[in-house]
């Protein structure tokens, strides 16, 4: 009776998120009279293109967009943003098509109701990324420091931003993914099976497929399949092949529309692919005033302490964590457009949120047994203030 009751709570507790996000979206929306903005249009493109248009030519999607469309040698718009997002959006998308339909045809497809239901089933996949991991933390720590935790990331870094405000993008999708792939992985460790490894792989490969960068997050199982199976070479070697094979399975949308749009399955250099490997701008990433990780979203570097401190506990998931954001951190900060233009604070290190909470939840247990419970409330409050305040001057300013 006892467990019913605090799955009941719990159920409550992220339905409460969820509401506040559509009131936060839904408020937002009205007042710009538009929810598609920036990287956002890109994505849109494409579900708009294959609902309304049936094909995968661009250019009037760009167009109506307000994007200027480079076009190949077919006439086809270029577009090098990943296509994942665009694909779960595609039922709820045609389903407002044909419910819009029944009381007009004249239509364009970027009307409020079709931004509403995009914006709806972002916010619905970024909620569930919460829930994934407060259940994935909750393997390891108590049920209220692993709710915190959950809470914290949302309330007091830029998800808030881009699940609740800005929902019309890939970063609630990719944290969505990539809190289902730290999920998943942490349910099967300790059995993992030649299935479990293909799926890890599918679902890296699918994370390839929301944001290009995140592909690299087969690093994570990766590094958890050579801890498990290092004394067996036979398993360690089909594993990995059973985990690339998932990765090209998984990544095969990507693959053929790169194929469409450069007649080749990779992007040719210069198309907004350009690194500097030797000189990457970490510092940069990290510390600049306008948009730097720690500077608008400390609590993440909290939650880094914390996984340092979580070694002597849990070595590999520490190891695991620690590599993967350094990874992306070095692969973001060699990138030609590291400032990230009008980002609220880094948002392609969202995806490295969901294991990074391991940390987060460690140093809330530990805080827990030296401070009261309303001394972590008030301290949650504060920094969730300053993140909406932080917020309010970025939308302010762009």
């Amino acid at each position: 009776m006892e467990k019913a009751i605090k799955q009941i709570a719990t159920i409550k507790f992220f339905t409460y998120i969820f509401i506040f996000s559509i009131v936060i979206f839904i408020g937002h929306t009205i007042f710009t009279k538009n929810a598609v903005f920036g990287d956002g249009k890109f994505y849109y493109a494409y579900v708009r293109s294959w609902v309304f248009d049936r094909d995968i030519n661009l250019v009037n999607d760009f167009e109506l967009l307000g994007i200027k469309p480079s076009v190949n040698s077919r006439g086809l718009a270029i577009n090098t943003f990943a296509p994942g997002s665009a694909i779960l959006w595609y039922f709820p998308y045609l389903l407002t098509d044909n419910l819009v339909r029944l009381i007009t045809l004249q239509r364009t497809g970027l009307e409020l109701t079709y931004q509403f239901a995009v914006g709806l089933i972002n916010i619905i996949l970024g909620v569930l990324g919460l829930f994934f991991v407060y259940h994935t933390l909750k393997k390891y720590f108590k049920n209220q420091s692993s709710l915190f935790a959950a809470f914290i990331l949302f309330a007091t870094t830029n998800l808030l931003f881009y699940i609740a405000v800005e929902p019309i993008n890939s970063h609630a999708v990719s944290f969505f993914i990539s809190s289902l792939v730290v999920y998943y992985l942490s349910t099967k460790l300790e059995n993992l099976t030649l299935g479990d490894v293909f799926i890890l792989g599918i679902l890296s490969g699918l994370a390839g497929t929301i944001r290009t960068q995140d592909i690299i997050i087969f690093t994570i199982p990766a590094i958890a399949i050579f801890f498990k199976f290092r004394k067996h070479l036979k398993i360690l070697v089909t594993c990995y092949l059973l985990l690339v094979t998932g990765i090209l399975l998984g990544f095969l949308p990507q693959i053929y529309l790169w194929k469409i749009f450069f007649d080749f399955y990779f992007p040719p250099y210069g198309w907004g692919y350009g690194f500097t490997f030797l000189s990457p701008h970490i510092s940069y990433v990290l510390f600049n005033i306008q948009n730097g990780l720690f500077i608008l979203t400390p609590t993440i570097a909290l939650g880094l302490f914390g996984l340092f401190l979580f070694w002597k506990k849990q070595k590999l998931i520490s190891f695991m964590g620690i590599f993967y954001f350094l990874i992306q951190l070095y692969l973001i900060a060699s990138w030609r457009d590291y400032y990230q233009g009008g980002s609220y604070s880094i948002r392609m290190l969202i995806t490295t949120y969901p294991i990074i909470t391991f940390g987060l939840a460690y140093f809330i247990e530990k805080l827990m047994k030296q401070v009261n419970l309303a001394f972590i409330l008030t301290s949650i409050f504060f920094l969730f203030m300053i993140n909406s305040f932080l917020i309010i001057r970025y939308l302010l300013m762009y």
